[in-house]
């Protein structure tokens, strides 16, 4: 009988392309792989430590997997698990491994005899699963945001050859994927160490004839006219996530932010000169130490002027290790509850206008499952990041459609399909 295994992945993009690696892997070595909620032999929790929530939530999993089968074997990795090894390992049944790669996971389930021989991930093991793969191409980050624990946990950055990323991003289109996602902790600084650059990535990857490539996020300070110059290609994803943080010049200088909210305005006014209908997302965070009404109110003009496609609000967390737990000023909870719940009201807003204005309009959708418990309800999303239902009786899974977008219901369009490939 295969070996079964269950996993959870919590966090960005980067834990969700090493998670999907290891699936693969774990697949090709004869696995059994499932979710979290089903019950297993072994379970895989891949943590995240962005905020005192994340930390929580990754301890709850594995304390979850643990009573779920007391006689299974619990591998824990991820940030949480490199930066805070100790507070995981209560359970014998835990074993923490930091360096979470497909292939030293694998061979840790070998040590405890419960995995068959390491062998090469065989193409196509998950091209059922999902319409995009995301595929990780940079690690780590140099930059040392005053409020991030993220370098203390991966390090230094650090870049995939890219040889090597266009060797996966070919073996994803191989399985039949119809988009992939590159990911990185900062993305933006990819190939920085030997002199190359993410625009070069680009281009080569363009050169593999993909249906649709995405990426997962940029500093506004990357976003040069050559770089910007490749989306021209249609199959570049008009869809960008640049992290602003703060709108308070003041409050970005604490952070260590390497940009001003003039830089980050004008970054804005060229993607959208350049290419219209393009989505801009954003993570913003409110209550960082010494933050005040004035600064909280100048973050929040900024985020009502940028008029946001979708916005990640999230209060500050303090993450031991890092510049900002030193910093005087905390802001009371109350406070920061109120600030976020502000902004998460003007994020609901701007989020609903930027969907209406393609009400109408016919848009590519990839198509990337069937709703459990709506038969002929079929979800995906278009290039710049809409989300669309459309009901067909046909399978749409993995098909990329033009889509007519006709209503907003529930903060997702729905749509009619109108034929395609």
């Amino acid at each position: 009988m295969p070996i079964s295994v269950a996993m959870a992945t919590l966090g960005c993009k980067v834990n969700q392309a090493e998670s999907e690696e290891l699936r693969q892997q774990l697949e090709a070595s004869g696995c059994l792989v499932t979710d979290i909620d089903e019950q297993a032999q072994v379970y895989v929790i891949n943590t995240c430590t962005v905020t005192h929530v994340a930390d929580r939530k990754s301890r709850n999993l594995v304390q979850r997997a643990c009573r779920s089968n007391p006689q299974a074997r619990v591998l824990v990795t991820g940030c949480y698990a490199r930066r805070a090894p100790l507070e995981l390992e209560a359970s014998p049944q835990v074993c923490v491994v930091p360096v979470g790669t497909a292939e030293v996971l694998t061979r840790q389930l070998e040590e405890l005899d419960l995995a068959p021989s390491y062998s090469s991930p065989a193409p196509g093991t998950n091209a059922a699963r999902r319409a995009r793969s995301t595929i990780k191409a940079q690690d780590g980050c140099d930059q040392y945001c005053t409020f991030c624990a993220v370098p203390l946990a991966r390090g230094g950055s650090r870049s995939l050859p890219v040889d090597e990323v266009v060797r996966r991003v070919k073996q994803s289109i191989d399985a039949g994927y119809r988009e992939v996602v590159l990911t990185g902790v900062n993305l933006t600084y990819y190939g920085k160490e030997w002199g190359g650059s993410l625009e070069e990535l680009l281009g080569r990857v363009l050169e593999t004839g993909l249906d649709r490539l995405r990426i997962s996020s940029l500093q506004p300070q990357a976003l040069d006219p050559g770089l910007l110059g490749l989306w021209r290609d249609s199959r570049l994803c008009r869809h960008f996530h640049l992290a602003l943080q703060s709108g308070s010049d003041s409050v970005l200088r604490r952070m260590g932010r390497r940009y001003t909210v003039e830089e980050y305005r004008a970054a804005v006014s060229e993607i959208r000169e350049t290419l219209p209908g393009a989505s801009i997302t954003t993570d913003v965070m409110v209550g960082f130490p010494g933050e005040t009404q004035s600064e909280f109110m100048e973050s929040y003009e900024v985020c009502r002027e940028m008029a946001f496609a979708r916005m990640h609000v999230f209060q500050y967390s303090t993450r031991p290790g890092t510049g900002a737990s030193r910093l005087p000023g905390a802001v009371p909870a109350k406070t920061r509850a109120a600030r976020s719940k502000r902004m998460l009201d003007l994020a609901a807003g701007a989020s609903k206008a930027f969907r209406e204005k393609f009400l109408g309009s016919s848009m590519e959708v990839l198509f990337e499952e069937e709703f459990a418990g709506r038969p002929g309800w079929w979800r995906g999303y278009t290039g710049n990041y809409l989300e669309v239902e459309a009901e067909s009786e046909t399978p749409l899974a993995n098909r990329l459609l033009p889509v007519t977008l006709r209503d907003i219901q529930d903060d997702v369009i729905i749509g009619t399909v109108d034929g395609g490939r």
